[in-house]
């Protein structure tokens, strides 16, 4: 049997082949496959599908035992050379590593160019084209989203964050998660905003509670807005007074999630600067416990530190990748990247 040649791999470094579904489990799984058909239909068996294997089996019960012996070694020889091919395939073919200065250059890029969307967006391009099968793409298409809901492309930047919903698990992929929840929880502040209206349309009023728009009987449902944002949290809705306009309580309201305050509404989060939500700063990367990289953090203000491994969170700050350079984090608005201290 001859083997397969080898499909390219990026650099001998080894992350995490469950984060980057590099080329190395995909050749296990093909040889395994090759096994599982190899056993299925020996070249000796007649027929196909099932009768070829009850055809092996019915003379395996009749033959002498050199003939009994000459299948056992067929089969054992087999398996022991396919299961030896997806063993050699695992060594020698790592999971694609991660191009962290490639990273670190785009986000330099992505930072000094807020307003150059078509530029940065191409040079995010560039790095997915550059960098297939690369486990920071993600980071590069939250830069590359960021720009187009500031751009006021919102439906094109919705596109690019959408299917961080349905990504496996993983410490960057679950960041790609948080980020998007954050922004679609913007869009959906929209929905309230506009059954708001409507229900102020009909009433010259703001509803005292949200739940008043469910029940209001001219308020179609197709209307009728989610009751919590993208995280499952209740909005933080309150009425406000008007100025000091006094029996004017129920003309202006504050609409926010709770996870994104000030930042709930989507031109406001575009207006900020990049990053900016994000006040917490790596200071020591602690030895590692299993599998996985803790990192110590000194939180922003008077919050003292945190540890926090890769994949989990402390808050909102959610700890995606320690490379061998670089270490990135996020939360429910933005990415950021920082020199491995």
């Amino acid at each position: 049997m001859g083997v397969p040649p080898p499909i390219p791999c990026a650099s001998p470094a080894r992350p995490t082949w469950k984060e980057s579904g590099g080329c190395a489990f995909l050749w296990a799984l093909l040889a395994l496959e090759t096994l599982k058909k190899s056993e299925a239909a020996p070249p000796f068996a007649l027929g196909s599908g099932e009768s070829r294997l009850y055809t092996v089996q019915r003379e395996l019960a009749y033959a002498p035992a050199p003939r009994r012996l000459e299948f056992a070694f067929w089969f054992r020889l087999r398996r022991v050379r396919l299961l030896g091919l997806a063993l050699l395939i695992l060594h020698v073919c790592p999971a694609r590593a991660a191009n962290e200065d490639g990273l670190l250059e785009l986000w330099k890029q992505h930072l000094a160019s807020a307003d150059d969307h078509a530029g940065v967006i191409k040079a995010c391009h560039t790095f997915q084209e550059a960098n297939p099968g690369d486990p920071l793409i993600p980071v590069a298409q939250g830069f590359e989203a960021w720009h187009g809901f500031r751009a006021g492309r919102v439906q094109e930047a919705l596109l690019l964050v959408e299917p961080a919903l349905k990504a496996p698990a993983g410490p960057v992929t679950d960041g790609a998660r948080r980020v998007a929840l954050g922004w679609m929880t913007r869009l959906d502040r929209d929905k309230v905003v506009a059954a708001l209206q409507l229900y102020y349309r009909k009433e010259i009023a703001y509803p005292k509670t949200l739940e008043q728009l469910n029940s209001h009987p001219k308020i179609p449902a197709a209307a009728r807005p989610p009751m919590t944002d993208r995280m499952g949290r209740p909005w933080s809705y309150r009425l406000v007074s008007l100025g000091k306009l006094a029996g004017l309580a129920d003309q202006k309201y504050v609409l926010q999630s709770t996870a994104l305050g000030e930042l709930t509404e989507l031109p406001a989060a575009v207006q900020a600067p990049y990053g900016s939500t994000i006040q917490a700063v790596p200071v020591q990367v602690l030895p590692p416990i299993g599998e996985t990289v803790p990192v110590k953090f000194k939180l922003g203000g008077k919050g003292g530190t945190a540890v926090v491994q890769v994949g989990q969170a402390t808050g909102d700050l959610h700890l995606a990748f320690v490379g061998a350079k670089i270490l990135v984090v996020c939360d429910y608005t933005a990415w950021k990247v920082f020199p491995k201290p």
